[in-house]
């Protein structure tokens, strides 16, 4: 990353890395004109601007010339210009719509996990997948590579096949959104013929923390590293008329802000919103407190959203009710068992949300049910949940 040759901004007092791949330079007390210099300095060198964003977070570019790409912000809590450099992603060119195919968008959780939920009540994976219009697939997470308890692959390559008509799936960006294997797991068997991947999205952390798990996924997950195109707050991606991704944080806000915290796997999701026509669709991972601290700095009120896949597999308590009261939203998706969720709900938020106590919530979706799909624009249907497993406890969850 230090062999990188682009214009430094007046007035740098840090530079280090803060990913796996991306280092940063930081420049406290920048005024907001310092941003508009630094734009003019790049175009004056040759970088192309990619993306212009001014949200009430702050101000977001991303800027390029073929070698490096350079994501730089003002964040309008700090007063602190960042400038995210990193060698340009070799898979840049891969959001050409197709014809329209399908009348709608679609979202399906699957149901992943369910024989190890079994054997250990806490475990349950994560996979969703949205089916663009013209059949494109936005990919998220996957589900377990837990052997010999249980394994998604199978499952999940068959639901990506099915939502491709029997075809060979094309998936525009698989997205991971940390390094536990209960979310990308379902790619260490992957194979070629499984299916066309175009790019990989994830933000690793830094060398030195979480060692074995990046290891594990740059090493036995197909094509990664050639493929892999990182994620940075506030970039924008937009994938047809209908659907576009915004990211509001990743692992570089915890290596910046809080860095003590920067090793805890959970807090490395990345959080980002899936745009589908008018309704927002919020995924965090297994992020909590912490991360959602950051996220809503960066976010603000951008972090309001209709549909909420709801964090570490539907376990929160008081502390990440607070995000949860900011999103809003009234669709919660839950990738998660019923053992899990039961464990929780005489000690957790969790509960009182499932049970419709506290929360705007009117439908559920519970991964243990079954794989379910919602299609857009969504309707909302009164879908409430019930574990099988509270009639069995001897406490009133009714």
């Amino acid at each position: 990353m230090k062999n990188l040759k682009f214009p430094r901004p007046v007035g740098v007092c840090v530079d280090e890395p803060v990913s796996r791949t991306t280092g940063v330079l930081r420049v406290p007390g920048a005024h907001s004109r310092a941003v508009d210099y630094y734009a003019k300095q790049l175009e004056a060198a040759g970088f192309t601007c990619m993306l212009e964003r001014i949200l009430p977070s702050g101000r977001y570019y991303v800027y390029g010339n073929g070698e490096v790409r350079l994501s730089f912000s003002r964040l309008t809590s700090r007063g602190e210009m960042r400038v995210f450099y990193e060698k340009m992603p070799p898979v840049t060119d891969y959001f050409k719509a197709g014809e329209k195919k399908y009348p709608n968008v679609t979202l399906t959780q699957f149901c992943t996990g369910t024989s190890v939920a079994m054997v250990c009540s806490t475990a349950s994976g994560m996979g969703y997948v949205i089916r663009l219009r013209d059949g494109r697939l936005l990919v998220i997470d996957g589900g377990f590579h837990c052997p010999p308890y249980d394994n998604d692959y199978e499952g999940f390559k068959e639901l990506l096949w099915s939502l491709s008509d029997g075809k060979k799936p094309q998936i525009a960006a698989w997205v991971i959104t940390h390094v536990h294997v209960d979310h990308y797991g379902v790619l260490l068997n992957w194979k070629e013929e499984d299916a066309d991947i175009q790019a990989y999205w994830s933000t690793l952390p830094k060398e030195g923390i979480s060692d074995g798990g990046c290891h594990h996924m740059e090493t036995r997950i197909p094509h990664y590293t050639e493929k892999n195109v990182v994620l940075h707050t506030g970039d924008h991606y937009v994938f047809d008329d209908e659907v576009s991704v915004d990211v509001l944080y990743t692992v570089e806000e915890m290596a910046l802000y809080n860095p003590e915290h920067q090793a805890a796997e959970n807090d490395q999701s990345v959080i980002f919103r899936v745009n589908i026509g008018d309704q927002k669709v919020l995924f965090v991972g297994d992020a909590a407190k912490s991360a959602f601290d950051l996220a809503l700095e960066m976010a603000g009120g951008e972090i309001k959203s209709d549909i909420c896949q709801i964090g570490h597999h539907g376990r929160f308590g008081h502390k990440e009710d607070l995000f949860y009261s900011f999103v809003a939203p009234t669709v919660a998706l839950w990738p998660a068992c019923y053992a899990q969720l039961d464990n929780d709900l005489d000690v957790r938020y969790s509960g009182a949300w499932l049970r419709g106590e506290i929360s705007t919530v009117v439908d559920h979706y519970v991964a243990n049910d079954g794989t379910e799909t919602l299609t857009f624009p969504y309707e909302l249907q009164g879908k409430s949940y019930r574990s099988p497993l509270w009639d069995l406890n001897d406490f009133d969850k009714k």
